[in-house]
């Protein structure tokens, strides 16, 4: 075979060898934009009138379908003022069906004076009931225990100062129940307060709150975990 007629027959080979390539690529990309998102994307509009603080998600009443809880305050309120804040759960009913808002639980304990809400989901007794957490700008920590069909108990309330972010809980002694780290600012003075549960003789009641301290100058921002605390500087946007 001559020189000439091996280089035609690459010639002829390469835009064969090229499809080949190319085609698998266009069947990938027209698949993708055939196939529905990972992530099923809902809307949720709060009522009129009132302002969204903290949102969490969980399956509250045990249908395996994720639903939301969220705290609210009157929007025409100011924060001085301190208006009582309420937790909504709406409950899912499926892609095509509006969520169902089932309960309202009044937080009196709980008026928003100064900074945000931070709000979590959790069995915090263990009885396979999903229960919230929830700081209070006022001084306080909060746990509502589920009952299993989207409604909660009425609130509890422990003493934390500058209660600022929640942790995921966590068992951080080792007793097989969860318990609550949150990141505290006072003044210019950030920390974390502990607060172990109970545990089998009182499943789900928190202890008096142990503080510890945290860097100086620093604000409490995200938690990576229940014993790793972001922060953001106060000069930071």
């Amino acid at each position: 075979m001559s020189a000439s007629t091996w280089f035609k027959i690459r010639l002829d080979i390469g835009p064969v060898l090229l499809s080949f390539l190319i085609a698998p690529m266009l069947s990938v990309a027209a698949l993708g934009q055939n196939q529905s998102p990972i992530f099923p994307m809902a809307q949720f509009t709060p009522p009129v009138g009132v302002v969204v603080s903290s949102l969490a998600t969980g399956d509250f009443n045990g249908d395996g379908q994720p639903d939301l809880a969220y705290i609210s305050v009157p929007g025409s309120a100011q924060p001085i003022s301190g208006p009582v804040s309420t937790l909504t759960v709406l409950l899912n009913q499926g892609a095509n069906t509006p969520p169902v808002p089932v309960t309202t639980n009044s937080l009196n304990g709980c008026p928003l004076t100064s900074g945000l809400y931070s709000l979590v989901s959790a069995d915090m007794n263990k009885d396979n009931k999903l229960d919230l957490v929830l700081t209070c700008p006022a001084g306080y920590v909060a746990v509502l225990l589920g009952n299993g069909d989207g409604s909660f108990q009425s609130p509890a309330y422990y003493a934390v100062s500058g209660p600022q972010i929640l942790a995921p809980p966590v068992d951080l002694n080792g007793d097989g129940y969860l318990d609550v780290a949150v990141s505290t600012l006072i003044g210019n003075s950030s920390g974390v307060a502990v607060l172990l549960n109970q545990g089998s003789t009182a499943p789900g009641t928190l202890s008096t709150a142990t503080s510890y301290p945290g860097p100086t100058g620093l604000i409490p921002h995200r938690w990576a975990s229940a014993t790793s605390m972001g922060m953001e500087s106060r000069t930071s946007l």
